[in-house]
C-alpha cells in the first residue's frame, strides 16, 4: 500500500492531466487533490495492520466467550462517477486492498482514463493479476451486470438516486453488502449577521465549483430577508466575474460540463426554472465565442424560488444556484 502511494505520487501530474482532459475540471482543481488523495491511500495502508477484533461481555450462563473477528469480505464491485473519477477510484480500491479483497471497478463511460491508467500503474509495481480490475462500458450493461453478479460480495455505487435503487434491487441475488452515495440538494443558510465578503464567494463557489457537478453542492441558498437583495446583488456580481474556459488555462476557475447530454440536462432545468416563475438574475445561457464548441454554461443564479418549483426539488448537477424565497 505504501508503494502504491509512492507510484501515485510519482505519476500524479499525469493522472491530474488525464482527469482534466477527460471530464473538464480545471487543472488547478485536479492537481489540488494530490495531498488529500495521498493522505487517503496512506491512511488506508495503516488500516491494513490495524485489524483488531474484540472480546465482548456475554450474559449467557456458563463458560461462554463472544469474539469479533475481521476478515476480507471477498470480491468488491465499484461503480464510480465521472465528476471525480480518481478520488472515487481510490475510495473503493484503497479499502479493498487494505482489507485483503479483490476489486472490480466499472469506470464512468464519460471519464475512464484515470481508472485505466491507475490500473496500469498498479500492474507495473507488482499488484497481482486479477486483484484490481477495471471494466469499461455503459451503466445499463456493465454496471448492471456487476451489481447482479453472484460472485460479487460487496457493491459500492456513486450516482443518481434512481440508479441506486436498481443497484439495491440487483444486490438481492446473493444479499450483497451495499454502499450507495446518491444525489443531493444541499442547503446553504445565510443569516443577517453574516460577513458577506466571505458568505457571498463561499455560497457561490459552494454551488459552482466543478461546474456544479458535485453531489454535495449547496444549490439551495436560504438568505434572511433583511439582507436578501444585498446578498443577491453581490452574488450576481461575483458570478459574472468567475472565469470560465479552457481547463488548462491557469486563470480559469470553471471548465465545461462533462458531455453534451449533461449540457442539455442543465439547460432544460434553466428553462423550466424560468417557466415556473423563478427570476433569472445571472447566467442561464450556453457560452459562445471561443467557447461555443464546448459544453460551457455561464454561472447561473435564480431568485424568487419556491419549494414547489422543479429547480428547488431536483438535482441539476450544473452551475445553477437557487436563492430561496419560502416563508
Amino acid at each position: 500500500m505504501m508503494r502504491v502511494a509512492e507510484v501515485v505520487e510519482k505519476n500524479f501530474d499525469e493522472l491530474a492531466t488525464l482527469e482534466s482532459l477527460d471530464m473538464g475540471a480545471p487543472l488547478a482543481r485536479t492537481r489540488g487533490m494530490k495531498a488529500g488523495l495521498l493522505a487517503m491511500i496512506r491512511y488506508l495502508a495503516a488500516q491494513a495492520v490495524s485489524w483488531t477484533g474484540s472480546t465482548i461481555p456475554n450474559s449467557l450462563p456458563g463458560n461462554v466467550t463472544t469474539l469479533t473477528l475481521k476478515a476480507p469480505v471477498g470480491v468488491v464491485g465499484g461503480i464510480i462517477p465521472w465528476n471525480g473519477p480518481l478520488i472515487s477510484f481510490w475510495g473503493i480500491v484503497g479499502g479493498a486492498l487494505a482489507t485483503g479483497c479483490t476489486v472490480v471497478i466499472k469506470s464512468a463511460e464519460d471519464a475512464s482514463l484515470t481508472a485505466l491508467r491507475t490500473a496500469e500503474l498498479l500492474a507495473e509495481i507488482g499488484v497481482p493479476e486479477g486483484v484490481v480490475n477495471v471494466v469499461t462500458g455503459l451503466g445499463a450493461e456493465a454496471g448492471a451486470a456487476l451489481a447482479a453478479h453472484p460472485d460479487v460480495d460487496r457493491i459500492a455505487f456513486t450516482g443518481s438516486t434512481a440508479t441506486g435503487r436498481e443497484i439495491v434491487k440487483a444486490s438481492t441475488v446473493n444479499m450483497k453488502r451495499v454502499q450507495v452515495e446518491l444525489g443531493g440538494k444541499s442547503p446553504d443558510v445565510i443569516f443577517a449577521d453574516a460577513d458577506l465578503d466571505k458568505a457571498v464567494p463561499g455560497a457561490a463557489m459552494g454551488v459552482f465549483t466543478n461546474s456544479g457537478q458535485i453531489c454535495s453542492a449547496g444549490t439551495r441558498i436560504f438568505v434572511q430577508r433583511t439582507i436578501q437583495e444585498e446578498f443577491l446583488a453581490r452574488m450576481v456580481e461575483f458570478s459574472k466575474g468567475i472565469v470560465v474556459g479552457d481547463p488548462f488555462d491557469p486563470n480559469v476557475q470553471l471548465g465545461p460540463l462533462v458531455s453534451q447530454r449533461q449540457l442539455e440536462r442543465v439547460m432544460h432545468y434553466v428553462s423550466v426554472g424560468g417557466s415556473e416563475g423563478a427570476d433569472l438574475r445571472a447566467g442561464g445561457s450556453r457560452l459562445g465565442g471561443d467557447l461555443a464548441d464546448g459544453y460551457f454554461i455561464a454561472p447561473t443564479v435564480f431568485s424568487n424560488v419556491h419549494n414547489d418549483m422543479t429547480i428547488a426539488r431536483e438535482e441539476i448537477f450544473g452551475p445553477v444556484a437557487s436563492v430561496r424565497d419560502d416563508p
